[in-house]
């Protein structure tokens, strides 16, 4: 986080007695979300690998226009194999370009060969770009925020929410 960043998050959390921040995508966040309020609850909803990649690979929509319904007919036939045509919130830029970016170290960090991974499918980069940030939430969330971390698979959460939103608030 930025210093503004920072600054604006103490802010936020001065307004009220029970405030939530939604953060997307704040695997690499965690140890300075801590070091503005340590005393945080963190909860980290994640989506499965699958769902991740899917999401990237075949976008939805129900668009009835040929053009539509051909590039979806394209995207499923491609699916394994595709290696571009992926770049939904610049997915592409952040994992092709290995050597001009930090997500080679992360790579190597977790075990992963970056020439190993860049030259996969989009299908095995979206993933290892999924373990990645996956295991850096739950390392860091376990590391800074301890009993105060919990992690919930998005899919249980919409399987039985009654029961994930009273664990919450019972926590």
């Amino acid at each position: 986080l930025t210093s503004q960043q920072q600054e604006y998050l103490a802010w936020l959390l001065r307004t009220g007695e029970n405030v939530l921040c939604d953060f997307v995508r704040c695997n690499f966040k965690i140890r300075d979300l801590y070091k503005v309020e340590p005393n945080a609850f963190l909860i980290h909803l994640y989506r499965s690998p699958a769902a991740v990649v899917s999401s990237h690979l075949l976008p939805s929509g129900d668009e009835k226009r040929w053009q539509w319904k051909l590039g979806n007919f394209l995207r499923r036939m491609t699916f394994w194999r595709r290696n571009i045509w992926y770049n939904y919130w610049h997915f592409e830029d952040i994992i092709d370009h290995v050597s001009r970016n930090l997500f080679k170290k992360y790579l190597e960090q977790v075990g992963l060969n970056p020439r190993v991974v860049t030259s996969l499918p989009a299908v095995g980069k979206l993933l290892a770009f999924w373990k990645i940030n996956y295991e850096t939430v739950e390392r860091d969330g376990n590391h800074y925020f301890g009993n105060r971390f919990l992690s919930i698979s998005f899919e249980n959460f919409c399987k039985n929410p009654q029961k994930i939103i009273e664990s919450i608030y019972n926590i």
